[in-house]
């Protein structure tokens, strides 16, 4: 079979379906595709993923890799994988990723647009622990929560949607590189080649931190009166409640997913999808800091 090439108006031969690239969603990498035929008639739109670096390669095939875990093939608050595209049969490449298309990220959603709908936060919140809930049950965290790898649909509607993707980066070395260069200045390259992706990556991060405008996001005393003090439309009480509930620096201390699942604020979103959150695993549970991850995200919202 000939190489298939990833760009608009392709089909490109999935092993359970074919795919239509309609458009761009990101560089010359990923497309929004229509869905020819496939794993269900039920699919309309999909997202095809690809890479062109050697970078994106190490993260699609790790999120491939990360799929092939049952715990995270089979939650239904991360993003699906519906099939892979073989574009070289010749080359030991990782494969085009075929998803479930969602939406829109929770980036491009304005911030006014987020506090006003009380649905969505609380949608955000239920989707996203539930899903480190199901990264735990598989024995592994994700470390990068953010805005960027959150994806919502039907956010308009009487039941938003939530879902966690995106779940080959890891840009944890890089950021550690990247602190050490801003400290004590340029280290040189890595001694290991197999690194070097790494080294690249850290000078992009370390680029990103030195072009910030300085901007303070607390002007008061505590995080409570800086969301209290945000004007029309307001961030909810019982939202800045869940907050506080979760932002506890003590690790023993701290709650864990299944124990944030239960907190009253998401009470509404498991009745509404009908969900059995998990119970809390006691005072084991509550030593990991798992709920660093929701620190992250929660942190990372656009108030």
């Amino acid at each position: 079979m000939p190489p298939q090439r990833v760009q608009t108006s392709v089909v490109l031969r999935g092993t359970k379906g074919n795919y239509e690239l309609l458009r761009s969603l990101k560089g010359s990498t990923d497309f929004k595709a229509k869905v020819l035929s496939g794993p269900s008639t039920q699919l309309k739109w999909a997202v095809v993923k690809s890479a062109a670096t050697d970078w994106e390669k190490v993260c699609l095939k790790r999120e491939h890799h990360n799929y092939q875990i049952d715990e995270v093939a089979s939650s239904p608050y991360i993003r699906a994988l519906h099939d892979t595209v073989v574009l070289d049969e010749s080359q030991d490449g990782p494969p085009c990723l075929v998803f479930e298309w969602m939406d829109q990220d929770l980036r491009v959603v304005s911030a006014p647009e987020f506090r006003s709908n009380p649905k969505l936060p609380r949608a955000v919140s239920h989707g996203v622990l539930s899903a480190l809930h199901a990264l735990k049950a598989a024995g592994g965290v994700h470390g990068d929560i953010s805005i960027n790898n959150i994806f919502v649909s039907d956010m308009h509607e009487a039941q938003p949607i939530a879902k966690l993707g995106d779940l080959g980066m890891d840009h944890g070395g890089a950021w550690s590189i990247a602190k050490m260069i801003r400290l004590v200045g340029q280290i040189g390259p890595p001694v290991n080649p197999q690194y070097e992706a790494e080294f690249k990556m850290a000078n992009q991060l370390l680029d990103m931190v030195r072009s910030g405008d300085g901007l303070k996001l607390i002007n008061r005393l505590t995080w409570r009166g800086e969301l209290q003090h945000i004007p029309d439309p307001p961030v909810p009480s019982d939202l800045l409640d869940f907050i506080g509930y979760l932002l506890v620096v003590d690790p023993d201390k701290r709650p864990t997913a299944s124990e944030a699942l239960l907190h009253p604020y998401l009470q509404p979103a498991v009745e509404e999808q009908n969900v059995i959150t998990a119970p809390s695993n006691g005072s084991d549970a509550r030593k990991e800091s798992f709920m660093e991850q929701c620190m992250g995200y929660l942190c990372r919202f656009k108030w």
